[in-house]
């Protein structure tokens, strides 16, 4: 499917959405994916799947985070296997994710490492377009947005979040009484395809008027631990990392 056809089917309602989690703060190092598959507006697919990174080496504050570490994929293909499956679930469909700054720079740089060339895809992502179409909200983070439209999320969990940001993508154009295509026209947005030789941009869209809140810190800074909240218990660990920037958890930690 092209980047421009997907409108014509479902108006939106098929495609996939995804989420990574990494390892490290470094954008090579996934070390899971999350992997869900709409028909329609509903579910068909799966899939939450592990990587072993080059070296398997974890951060504690990363393990903190997700609950995945080195003895999970010690035995996990690396990121080329991975990827072939999750291509071919994600085969013809739009590519949703919320952040996809840091989603798409993950799957980028992991890439890259192996000199590893996936085929390009068009994607869309979540949190850009909430932003926009709802300036006035707490937070547009995962979790924020979530709760407000009802959506079950168990956050960091690649599977769940992806499968939040498949219902946050359905759930935009009905909080508005409209359609994918008509809100994305609505605020000029499109839909962007990823590189492997170049960095992609930071989301679907070409902004065409500044975003809403400029002000705010930007959600693609990365968030450096200090020694002391390496230090700290899982729960407050938790408690910490989750804090919302410009609502979303500091990806770069992931």
């Amino acid at each position: 499917m092209g980047a421009t056809d997907w409108s014509t089917c479902d108006s939106g309602r098929s495609f996939a959405a995804i989420d990574f989690e990494t390892a490290t703060s470094e954008r090579s190092s996934a070390c899971a994916v999350g992997v869900v598959v709409f028909n329609q507006g509903s579910p068909v697919a799966r899939q939450r799947l592990l990587i072993r990174r080059p070296g398997n080496r974890f951060d504690p504050f990363n393990v903190v985070l997700h609950g995945i570490g080195p003895a999970d994929t010690r035995d996990s293909p690396p990121f080329p296997e991975v990827w072939e499956q999750v291509a071919g679930m994600l085969d013809g469909h739009l590519v949703v994710a919320h952040n996809t700054a840091f989603d798409m720079s993950v799957l980028r740089r992991s890439a890259e490492h192996y000199d590893y060339g996936p085929e390009p895809f068009p994607f869309a992502c979540t949190y850009r377009l909430a932003r926009s179409a709802m300036p006035e909200a707490r937070s547009w983070g995962l979790k924020a947005l979530a709760a407000e439209f009802g959506i079950p999320l168990t956050h960091h969990d690649p599977l769940s979040d992806a499968q939040a940001a498949g219902g946050l993508w359905l759930a935009l154009p009905e909080r508005f009484n409209t359609t994918h295509p008509e809100l994305l026209a609505r605020h000029e947005f499109r839909l962007a395809t990823p590189t492997i030789e170049h960095a992609p941009p930071p989301c679907h869209t070409t902004m065409r008027k500044p975003l809403h809140n400029a002000t705010a810190r930007n959600p693609d800074e990365h968030l450096r631990p200090s020694g002391l909240l390496r230090r700290r218990c899982r729960a407050a660990a938790l408690t910490l990392a989750d804090v919302d920037v410009d609502g979303v958890v500091p990806h770069g930690v992931r």
